[in-house]
């Protein structure tokens, strides 16, 4: 007998398209980091729980969509909010680990409870092995920009640090780049990286020359700037001209001239694309096609949560979400750790 998660994963890895989602967010912001990061958290929760429902199998959200992009200078302060992130070869499942920290153990649990691969950005800690370690800063410790990736379990499998900051003062990048690859159950090896990082040979450029993989997940907190820097066309260009899949959400903020996300294609252009012209959250959803296969109808949509929760709409689709139902709960809870 085969099980129903077991069966899941053979269909899968046969399929000749894989369904993919970005999460072009608003974020709620706090008074503090660690405040928007217990307002936004349940929200990145009810967004899976909604991805769920069109058999999404990986899921991207962007950078900085948990604290905000607005984060202190001052090193003790960022401290407050940092979250240690367990390494990929400790096959750490962070819903049943009791010593991870409470945004671990949220995100973990719903990628396992609805049975799909997240990534999500996080603000990271990682401590010093001793005080002899000349990578490591004065204080024992070092702060980094860092994706993570859960699979359906709910484990930890691929974690990538941000090379190329911008400017981001009070926090470190690795010594080298790193290039990022992880595998999924579907049959696609994923590189990815963060933002900045994509107008760079390295990791960029390195990332697809040296390793070969043909599917990309870029999370951003993206600030347009004309004539050459607007998101969309830096996204598009850049899959164009590697041709590979490339996953890119973004961080919505348009009164800055923040965000811009979408589903491409390589060479074959677009799958699904958004510009904001107003704040809000947008689920951007598409079947990708495996690069191994050439011939494919591919299909795509747009989804939407609004600002104030009211509706959950997909095209001309509108789901009973929000009158229902009463937003996730923002409270803090007694028990929220950041590390």
């Amino acid at each position: 007998m085969v099980s129903g998660n077991e069966a899941t994963k053979n269909k899968g890895y046969d399929s000749q398209y894989y369904i993919a989602a970005v999460v072009e967010y608003h974020p709620n912001l706090g008074s503090n980091p660690l405040q928007s990061i217990q307002n936004n958290l349940p929200i990145y929760e009810d967004i899976i729980h909604h991805a769920s429902q069109y058999d999404v199998d990986i899921l991207v959200f962007p950078e900085a969509g948990l604290t905000g992009v607005t984060l202190p200078d001052n090193r003790k302060e960022i401290r407050k909010f940092l979250t240690e992130i367990p390494s990929p070869e400790s096959n750490t499942i962070p819903c049943f680990t009791q010593y991870c920290s409470t945004v671990l153990n949220k995100l973990s649990c719903a990628a396992r409870l609805h049975h799909m691969y997240v990534v999500v950005n996080l603000p990271e800690i990682e401590y010093c092995k001793t005080e002899e370690d000349d990578s490591c800063s004065e204080d024992l410790a070092n702060y980094y920009n860092t994706n993570v990736v859960f699979n359906r379990e709910g484990r930890i499998v691929a974690r990538y640090r941000k090379f190329n900051l911008f400017g981001e003062l009070g926090f470190n990048h690795t010594r080298t780049s790193e290039l990022c690859t992880f595998d999924t159950d579907f049959g696609v090896r994923f590189g990815m990286f963060i933002c900045f990082d994509i107008l760079f040979q390295d990791p960029a450029a390195r990332l697809i020359r040296e390793t070969g993989v043909k599917d990309v997940i870029f999370s951003t907190a993206w600030f347009s700037e004309i004539p050459l820097l607007t998101a969309d066309s830096v996204q598009a260009g850049w899959a164009y001209t590697n041709d590979v899949n490339l996953l890119a959400a973004s961080y919505n903020a348009p009164s800055m001239g923040g965000g811009g996300s979408g589903i491409y294609a390589g060479r074959e252009g677009p799958l699904v694309m958004f510009m904001p012209d107003r704040p809000g959250t947008q689920i951007i959803l598409s079947r990708v096609l495996k690069r191994q296969y050439n011939n494919c109808e591919i299909q795509s949509k747009k989804c939407s949560i609004d600002t104030n929760y009211q509706t959950f709409m997909s095209d001309n689709l509108i789901l009973p979400y929000g009158k229902e139902k009463s937003p996730p709960n923002r409270n803090r809870p007694s028990d929220f750790r950041s590390v």
